[in-house]
């Protein structure tokens, strides 16, 4: 962008523009022509419309809070990033989408980043950011998603994605979805043995056992007691995964 002041004719067709359509953005590039030309006065106050008529303008906020800190008012400055801030914190959940598809493509260091700029935006501004080693647990800041726990998942602090999800179900007890997952999550976090055999594979055992006796008791006798002493290992080691032993 050009630091040139701009030319009458220029700054004349902007003022009528803006003029005639209030609710137009250009009233932005009448407040940076009025900058550039050092008129700081009618800079401001064009900004101040604008932004009365369209309080979302991030630019807008930003160009007043530059006027103002030209103006010496440090304070209104500070006022219009935080007006800034406040605005952008509504799109937090532009970067929680993208942590979600990051990390379902498995990017999950791209999906931390996203989540932790989703968290910020929650949060909002509070003043200077701590130092590196002093920043709060993200669970600690009140932003739990099951999103965040699935990275911590996959980056393996199951303990945290524990700890999220239980937080999550107290908040919505009636979710089944929630439960699952925290159920997964906590058996895969203390290493259970492997899951114990249904109702339907003890049948088939029990049932394949029923014929090798019937074996047994016939022409195939030798064979017959073999695959019963199989049978009988296989039974027991079923049994003991299950708890029944």
């Amino acid at each position: 962008m050009s630091s040139q002041p701009p030319a009458p004719a220029e700054l004349a067709l902007l003022e009528s523009a803006v003029a005639e359509n209030p609710g137009s953005r250009l009233f932005l590039r009448l407040a940076r022509a009025y900058l550039q030309a050092g008129r700081l006065g009618q800079a401001s106050q064009t900004l101040t419309r604008g932004l009365g008529l369209q309080p979302w303008e991030v630019e807008a906020h930003q160009l007043l809070a530059e006027v103002l800190q030209k103006q010496g008012d440090p304070d209104g400055a500070l006022a219009q990033f935080c007006q800034a801030a406040a605005v952008l914190s509504r799109h937090a959940g532009l970067y929680q989408g993208l942590a979600g598809l990051l990390m379902a493509q498995g990017r999950g260091q791209e999906a931390m980043v996203a989540q932790r700029l989703a968290r910020d935006l929650q949060t909002g501004f509070a003043g200077p950011p701590a130092p590196e080693h002093q920043v709060a647990a993200p669970e600690a800041a009140g932003q739990d998603t099951p999103t965040l726990a699935e990275i911590y998942a996959a980056q393996g602090l199951t303990a945290k994605a524990v700890e999220i999800y239980r937080r999550l179900l107290a908040l919505e007890p009636d979710n089944q979805r929630l439960a699952q997952r925290l159920a997964q999550l906590e058996g895969s976090g203390l290493d259970a043995p492997p899951s114990s055999p249904g109702r339907e594979v003890l049948a088939r055992l029990e049932a394949l056992q029923g014929a090798a006796l019937a074996r047994r008791g016939g022409d195939g006798a030798e064979g017959g007691q073999a695959l019963l002493g199989r049978l009988e290992a296989l039974q027991r080691s079923a049994l003991e995964r299950a708890g029944q032993a």
